[in-house]
């Protein structure tokens, strides 16, 4: 399965010149847990209101030069604008439970972001618990209950096999409402049997959905820097502290 490609080579001491520099396919983003204390319409406009992704950077201990490495993310991939602009008076959900879980995976970036977001919710009088699994059990989703998930994901190339492999390998989606899981399924079945162009606008418009809704909620593309013509070299990989993906989905 080629879901994230292998970074191998040249670490961030390379002083080779350039020779391209783009935006992953993939993102850093959150999902609304459809059983969690946002899972309600004012949950979740509260939720987009409130993490942004430069409050988030500047509540964190990232270094100030990674910001070289990111780019504000309107979808979950570059191309997309689906992120719905919310503003004005903030309104908190009234409930009675106020502790909030927030789970990711041990990537340091996910690491630092997933406790800005707590910092961020529990400006509004939430207790909020950080949880963080390694990689491979965040993968198989054996975990206790969560009210955000923090993940990311990056796809090597745009074809309709890698977005395919991507949708039904990703478990976090299973958080989503049991209907949005079945249009999900739904749509899967579908894409095998339309062309590549007509496979990339259905898939741009269920995500398009899911985060108008604000069930999924955009925060951070990645640069990425080629250095030669068959391989390419993250700068900023130390900070990033990707696992080695040479271990996984291959």
């Amino acid at each position: 399965m080629n879901f994230i490609p292998i970074l191998h080579g040249e670490l961030s001491t390379d002083t080779r010149p350039l020779r391209e520099r783009k935006l992953e396919n993939g993102s850093c983003f959150i999902v609304t847990d459809s059983n969690g204390i946002f899972a309600s319409e004012e949950g979740r406009r509260f939720l987009n209101q409130i993490i942004q992704p430069m409050t988030l950077l500047n509540r964190s201990q990232l270094p100030e030069e990674y910001g070289s490495a990111l780019s504000i993310a309107q979808g979950l991939l570059p191309a997309w604008n689906h992120r719905r602009v919310d503003f004005g008076n903030i309104t908190a959900p009234f409930i009675s439970r106020r502790q909030v879980t927030i789970a990711t995976y041990g990537q340091p970036e996910l690491v630092e972001l997933a406790h800005a977001i707590a910092a961020t919710v529990g400006d509004y009088y939430y207790q909020c618990t950080v949880r963080v699994y390694s990689f491979e059990e965040f993968a198989m989703q054996k975990l206790e209950p969560a009210d955000i998930w923090l993940t990311n994901f990056m796809l090597e190339t745009l074809t309709i096999p890698a977005v395919l492999d991507w949708l039904t390998s990703t478990s976090t989606f299973n958080h989503l409402p049991p209907h949005e899981s079945q249009l999900r399924q739904q749509m899967i079945v579908q894409l095998l049997n339309e062309s590549d162009d007509s496979a990339r606008e259905h898939i741009a418009d269920y995500f398009h959905q899911l985060t108008h809704q604000r069930w999924i909620i955009p925060l951070f593309h990645h640069w990425i820097e080629y250095a030669g013509e068959n391989s390419f070299t993250w700068r900023d990989l130390s900070m990033l502290g990707w696992p080695d993906f040479s271990q996984l989905w291959l």
